[in-house]
């Protein structure tokens, strides 16, 4: 397969600009296995919930084109159902990327177990509302009196444990807030992307939390509390995205939403790129049997958002 060889530079006021490999700004290791997952690493504040401001980061990869891209939707801990679809789909590691839109833990059966498949397969997955609420149980764990409802959460045990495993424990703190994929004209994220905004110039609570947008033009968790992104979005990117089980598969004029429900006993769904339209095909396996029940709550603030 011919590969197209080409880095990605991050500027903090322009985005991501070309640069060729020859450039003395990079020493490129060799070796085979790049593929093309364009990262913005996440910094995290000692305080507070998922952070409302994401600073600028300069972080350079050389990255190659894939043969086929598939994202996958929220997995929920479900490391059985994520091989049944890795199966389905015919997942070749030495020429296709795979890429998850975030949730991979909590609520299913085998949090650990997923986070260790994906790390040792090379896939790339952005961070969701629960990895997030990973990072900050790690933060308030050096706490002297640690927020009770972070002590008594299935993430505080999910958090300790994966400590112990420093290699998956690293998976999960580099997770990107997006990813950019511009051979496909697409960006992934987990819940979603304010109207007009590129995806560098929001927030980790906007790009793992959002549902609507509000009066304000401010992204907002509650379903009540304007229209929906998806509604006000007309790109110029398509976005790929996760985080809404309630409406499980979303396809419309500039983005496709791929939580479908596994760990509720619906399904787990990828997107396979290009496919044989070009546009991408969507291939999905059962769920083996309903690991959670949703359970509808009032929507969390801004500042102290809850997992969902």
């Amino acid at each position: 397969m011919f590969l197209v060889m080409v880095c990605l530079v991050l500027q903090p006021s322009l985005g991501w600009s070309l640069v060729p490999l020859a450039s003395p700004r990079f020493d490129v290791a060799q070796g085979a296995g790049m593929r093309l997952d364009t990262i913005v690493s996440p910094r995290q504040p000692g305080r507070g919930g998922i952070t409302r401001r994401n600073p600028a980061h300069r972080r350079g990869i050389c990255l190659g084109m894939a043969e086929r891209t598939i994202i996958v939707g929220d997995v929920h801990g479900c490391r059985e159902e994520v091989e049944a679809l890795l199966r389905l789909t015919r997942y070749k590691p030495e020429v296709d990327r795979l890429v998850f839109v975030g949730d991979l833990v909590a609520k299913g059966p085998d949090s650990l177990g997923v986070l260790r498949l994906l790390s040792s397969l090379g896939a790339t997955s952005v961070s969701g509302n629960h990895e997030q609420k990973l990072l900050r149980c790690a933060r308030q764990s050096r706490a002297l009196f640690p927020p009770i409802e972070l002590l008594d959460s299935e993430h505080w045990g999910i958090m300790k444990e994966l400590r112990t495993k420093p290699h998956v424990w690293k998976y999960v703190k580099e997770m990107p807030l997006y990813l950019h994929l511009p051979d496909y004209d697409s960006v992934v994220v987990h819940a979603g992307m304010l109207p007009g905004k590129r995806p560098e110039h929001m927030s980790a609570f906007d790009l793992t939390m959002i549902r609507t947008v509000m009066e304000t033009g401010e992204a907002s968790p509650r379903k009540d509390a304007g229209k929906p992104w998806t509604e006000l979005w007309d790109g110029p990117e398509r976005v790929i995205f996760g985080h809404d089980a309630e409406k499980g598969l979303q396809v419309g004029k500039g983005f496709i939403g791929l939580d479908t429900g596994c760990v509720y006993g619906g399904k787990l769904s990828a997107l396979v790129l290009p496919g044989k339209s070009g546009n991408g095909d969507v291939m999905s396996v059962p769920a083996h049997r309903n690991y959670a029940a949703i359970v509808k709550r009032p929507a969390p603030s801004r500042n102290r958002p809850r997992s969902s």
